[in-house]
């Protein structure tokens, strides 16, 4: 089983768990991370205890209804809604005006990521949610400029952003390396590259450590990227989870780019808002 199948198999499974309890509550629209689920997307932050729901004035609350926490949104529209599996939830771009009000600039971008990378919504249609009035619609916008694509999988995109904030320059995303291949003939990839500098970063899920074939698929692959020059970051969850892990492994690629290029790239921890800035030379420091 690939990657992509351990992650469909997941997100089908937390949906039908979540579609239980829904189907509780027939009368709700489902929104925030409930909806996420519903629609089987990743999560950028954990989903909360209750269910979350929209009305568009407190009054149409349930209060006797304890299992769901509701929402008010007055500039919800009937057609932000659709029906899934018998369940009412709002439709991707609704979803993400509604985490707008209470995710950060890089949570926002990842949700707009994964929606963009299953083909739920288009640019198009997230910069139409502009034309809307909504809590956190500068917040939005500026999470609109962090868009990348390209990536596999969230912890690929909240990998590149966390090391763009803290001061490494931007990535080829799937890079090809030239001149390397598999036995079978197929080309080798790099999640994320710094190419001049021979720099390469693959995230690493726990099937890269369980599943024997891609583990040695993995170590053949490491070799050759070594016996070519390369630099191999290999990031796990576990990297993922400590700040002060992810300050070594942007201190570490800093320090390799400047050797490189010459010229000096200082460590700093970026907020989400300040990242948003496309002035900031990360932004014009080339691959």
């Amino acid at each position: 089983m690939n990657n992509n199948s351990v992650l469909n198999t997941s997100l089908a499974n937390a949906r039908n768990a979540m579609l239980q309890q829904c189907s509780q509550v027939p009368d709700a629209i489902f929104s925030h991370e409930t909806a996420l689920v519903l629609h089987m997307l990743e999560l950028p932050v954990s989903h909360p205890a209750k269910p979350q729901a929209v009305v568009r004035i407190a009054a149409d609350r349930d209060f006797r209804c304890t299992d769901v926490t509701f929402h008010t949104w007055q500039g919800l529209r009937d057609d932000d809604t659709e029906v899934t599996a018998g369940v009412r939830c709002l439709q991707p771009h609704a979803v993400l005006m509604t985490l707008a009000k209470r995710y950060d600039e890089i949570q926002l971008c990842l949700a707009m990521e994964t929606m963009l990378r299953f083909r739920m919504i288009t640019l198009g249609q997230i910069s139409d949610c502009m034309l809307r009035k909504f809590h956190g619609k500068r917040k939005f916008e500026r999470a609109m400029r962090l868009i990348q694509q390209g990536g596999d999988s969230m912890q690929e995109d909240r990998l590149q952003l966390e090391l763009n904030r803290r001061g490494v320059p931007q990535f080829v995303r799937n890079h090809a390396v030239p001149d390397l291949k598999y036995e079978s003939g197929v080309g080798m990839t790099l999640d994320l590259a710094i190419a001049d500098a021979q720099i390469g970063v693959e995230y690493q899920g726990d099937q890269h450590r369980t599943d024997r074939r891609q583990f040695q698929r993995d170590a053949y692959k490491r070799n050759l990227l070594q016996g070519a020059g390369w630099t191999l970051y290999e990031v796990t969850a576990a990297d993922m989870r400590s700040s002060a892990r992810l300050d070594a492994l942007a201190q570490s690629m800093l320090a390799m780019v400047a050797a490189q290029r010459g010229l000096a790239l200082p460590f700093r921890r970026l907020t989400p808002q300040q990242l948003a800035d496309r002035r900031r030379k990360l932004w014009r420091q080339g691959t």
